[in-house]
């Protein structure tokens, strides 16, 4: 009887180490274990003075991306200075640095309120748009250098053609033109991928120079640059105006 006693507090007693055990490995290995990536947020634009501002860049060759969704035309999501700029108008036009004609894609059904991908590589050779990771536009019209102005989110230089929806996921790559299948991968049927971390056709994440997340651990009123450090400012905006409204 004392014996079976003995046994029973001896194994009660190895059970209760073995608990603590199991659970000081689930905290380590949950504190070790790296995060995944997700993409859970985007700025919401209201289309009447709503805008983000971001200090002086400089581009001119490279890689430009963003995710955009509206339900109207008329409006410029990014802009640089007064000169540069991407507009949703009949078509999608877009004005690089000493560009000598625009890059444009006829195709109207981009204001259908649904999430759309647009990608513009400009090197020495060519310049080139992808949409929803497609090649549409390839032109012979080559930039010739950088130009160094103030960036805009969702306005036109300043003022006006104020942008009427969702942006994310604003990223360039300074001096690197992504190939068409890193296109594809970044597009990713629809989803964003880490931009950070080279995974499948995506091999260009060490030339990534700029990339706002537009939310995705962001504080109002700054929109933190995740490859550098030329943060964005919410302008006219409330906190409320990062939703979970996400390309997915």
């Amino acid at each position: 009887m004392a014996y079976a006693k003995i046994n029973s507090i001896a194994n009660a007693a190895m059970a209760k180490v073995n608990s603590a055990a199991k659970a000081a490995i689930g905290k380590i290995a949950s504190i070790d274990a790296p995060s995944s990536f997700t993409n859970a947020y985007s700025l919401d634009f209201d289309g009447s003075n709503d805008y983000v501002i971001v200090d002086n860049v400089t581009w001119g060759y490279g890689t430009l991306s963003l995710w955009f969704k509206t339900p109207s035309e008329g409006s410029i999501p990014l802009s640089m200075g007064s000169g540069q700029f991407v507009y949703l108008a009949e078509k999608i036009y877009v004005n690089w640095p000493k560009h000598t004609a625009y890059l444009t894609y006829n195709y109207r059904d981009y204001d259908d309120d649904n999430w759309h991908h647009l990608l513009c590589t400009f090197d020495a050779s060519a310049s080139k748009m992808y949409y929803d990771g497609s090649l549409v536009t390839n032109s012979t019209n080559v930039a010739t250098a950088s130009v160094t102005a103030v960036l805009w989110f969702g306005q036109y230089g300043g003022g006006g053609l104020y942008f009427d929806g969702n942006l994310d996921e604003i990223s360039w790559w300074d001096d690197t033109t992504l190939d068409a299948d890193a296109v594809a991968a970044v597009y990713n049927s629809g989803a964003p991928i880490n931009l950070a971390a080279d995974s499948g056709d995506y091999g260009d994440a060490s030339g990534l120079t700029n990339w706002w997340r537009m939310g995705d651990g962001d504080t109002y009123p700054t929109i933190e640059d995740n490859a550098a450090s030329l943060d964005g400012t919410m302008t006219n905006m409330v906190s409320g105006d990062i939703v979970t409204v996400v390309p997915s």
